[in-house]
């Protein structure tokens, strides 16, 4: 695998930047993610950092809170009693500020494939941690791998590379991955003619 413009960035591990991207492919090509979110429109509203929400989606009446994690837990506030934190915060804003009605949200957690299982083992502390599903990255790039060339959208091609990084099973293999690919380029980077 190449280096991915994220990796040349050196934002390969910024859930920012990569929250950024997801949102603005997501309200691009909401076709492709709609058995991802449960999207029933191929046109969607996408606002990013709606009261601390990574990403909200707006699919008519439907809500779809997206809380994107790379390399960082399900945050809590020192003011957070028992078993609150920033889930229970994104699902109470909707419900009891902006009215949404329960049955018209769905919330997901992304994180990479490697940290799948302790998110789990770590939302079980939580309220409202039955009503987020965890997607992993790996699940994103499955989609999307093979759609990238399709749409010849060059930058979409990079994000979904970008995403491979994050799809390993384990955080070792990652970096091997990621060592292995520095080596190659260093390798065909020298001039080794005798």
């Amino acid at each position: 695998k190449e280096e991915s413009f994220f990796d040349i960035c050196g934002i390969a591990d910024s859930e920012l930047a990569f929250s950024n991207a997801l949102a603005h492919y997501i309200k691009k090509y909401a076709n492709l993610f709609k058995g991802v979110f449960g999207l029933t429109s191929d046109t969607v509203s996408v606002e990013r950092e709606h009261e601390y929400i990574d990403i909200l989606i707006k699919d008519g009446d439907k809500r779809i809170i997206v809380e994107n994690k790379i390399h960082s837990a399900i945050n809590r506030k020192k003011s957070d009693k028992a078993g609150e934190s920033q889930l229970n915060r994104y699902w109470e804003q909707l419900t009891e500020k902006e009215g949404v009605l329960e049955n018209n949200i769905a919330a997901f957690i992304i994180c990479p494939a490697y940290a799948v299982e302790q998110m789990r083992e770590d939302m079980k502390q939580y309220k409202y941690q039955e009503k987020y599903d965890i997607i992993s990255y790996e699940t994103l790039w499955n989609l999307l791998k093979d759609v990238d060339e399709t749409y010849g959208d060059v930058q979409f091609g990079i994000f979904v590379s970008a995403l491979q990084k994050h799809s390993y099973d384990s955080l070792p293999k990652a970096k091997y991955e990621e060592m292995k690919n520095k080596f190659k380029k260093r390798i065909t980077e020298k001039n080794y003619s005798y």
